[in-house]
């Protein structure tokens, strides 16, 4: 078991590497979702100018996501 002044929290824009991630967090939140509908989603967000989503890592390992609209 880690201590907390061990821990690293990161907060870093998301990207492809982070669908599989995302995906299970979807999953475990109660929102069935396949890797591929994840990568739709991803795609449609990743392209449009004006929105953004952000990862939460917690020693590397994506814990959360934030999506905001700018």
């Amino acid at each position: 078991m880690k201590l907390m002044a061990e821990q690293q929290l990161i907060i870093k824009d998301a990207t492809a590497e982070d669908i599989l991630a995302l995906a299970g967090l979807m999953n475990d939140l109660g929102y069935p979702t396949t890797l591929e509908e994840m990568g739709l989603r991803f795609g449609h967000i990743f392209n449009h100018s004006e929105y953004k989503t952000f990862v939460v890592c917690l020693n590397e390992e994506v814990v959360g996501w934030e999506e905001s609209l700018f």
